[in-house]
């Protein structure tokens, strides 16, 4: 974990130090507090969002607006929402109390996600690495978004966001 000015940033290391390649999946659990009034701001319009079951569905576009409200109506239709990143999107919480958290996500995909029922707080996560799908291989090599490090080689993932008023 590293403070720099206004942002804090965290970096994951993986090191891969038995023969042949490792193959591996990298989450993290980012969540804030929001109000009513919280939206997602991003360049990304689709989502996949996740079953009852936590399985990934097909892609669906939101129909609000070029913003994802963040409302508990929103989390009991699906219990997660799968963002595709694969350009390094901009995503920026608008807290609903005046506050922004900005992003800076170079994972494959984002979740976002909330309790339903309860709690003022939304999780933005990056993930390298798929959630479970439908006919989902067995081995772990072969799924969606894996990731793989080499023997002896050393990856370092990171995320880093801030907070403006």
């Amino acid at each position: 974990y590293m403070l720099d000015k206004d942002s804090l940033k965290y970096d994951y290391e993986i090191k891969h130090v038995s023969m042949g390649r490792m193959p591996f999946m990298l989450g993290s659990h980012t969540g804030f507090i929001i109000n009513s009034k919280a939206f997602l701001e991003t360049d990304v319009h689709s989502f996949h969002p996740l079953d009852k079951d936590g399985l990934l569905l097909n892609s669906m576009l939101w129909k609000e607006d070029s913003n994802l409200k963040l409302t508990k109506d929103l989390f009991k239709r699906y219990h997660t929402i799968v963002l595709n990143n694969h350009h390094n999107a901009r995503f920026i919480l608008h807290t609903g109390d005046g506050y922004l958290i900005i992003y800076n996500i170079n994972a494959p995909l984002v979740g976002v996600w909330s309790n339903s029922e309860g709690g003022d707080f939304v999780c933005v996560e990056p993930w390298w690495g798929e959630p479970a799908y439908k006919d989902m291989p067995q081995d772990f090599a072969e799924r969606n978004l894996v990731q793989w490090c080499k023997k002896t080689e050393k990856y370092t993932y990171s995320i880093s966001f801030k907070k403006e008023k």
